[in-house]
């Protein structure tokens, strides 16, 4: 009985740290999700020079934080979207962007893109080394903890 239980609780850690990892895939999707809009967003501009608000509808299909962000931004302000798994810097950081974006010429809105392009792009890097290294570390430690409760059991 006592293994069995045992077993059962190396399940349920391992659940609990895998859910508790999710904050790391998150943030990965968050800044993809910046980095493909923001590479449209450069494109639109260069090219066909279509508004942010067709572009948000046409690129959220899947209804990721990052597109629910840009809707509450320039659709509905008086909705407020809690961004926890991003640093307050970060947040702060896509404020600004979002409040720079589609204010000035031509030129200058590329200029600006091309240079976030680079700086989202180093964070995304980031975000993926730190959810690889954090989720496997999440999950071992959660399977380590059941152990730990299966050799008490016992």
């Amino acid at each position: 009985m006592s293994v069995f239980l045992g077993v059962i609780a190396i399940v349920i850690c391992v659940i609990i740290s895998i859910m508790l990892s999710q904050k790391y895939v998150i943030r990965r999707q968050y800044f993809e999700d910046f980095y493909f809009f923001n590479s449209r967003l450069k494109t639109e501009v260069a090219f066909s020079q279509r508004t942010i608000l067709s572009l948000i509808e046409e690129t959220d299909k899947e209804r990721s934080l990052f597109f629910d962000v840009m809707k509450e931004h320039f659709c509905d302000s008086e909705k407020q979207i809690e961004l926890k798994h991003l640093k307050k810097s970060e947040v702060d950081y896509l404020d600004s962007y979002l409040n720079t974006i589609g204010k000035s010429d031509k030129a200058t809105q590329l200029k600006f893109l091309e240079k976030i392009e680079l700086e989202i792009g180093g964070e995304l890097k980031k975000a993926k080394e730190e959810e690889i290294k954090y989720k496997s570390l999440y999950v071992k430690l959660g399977f380590l903890i059941g152990i730990a409760i299966l050799i008490i059991l016992l």
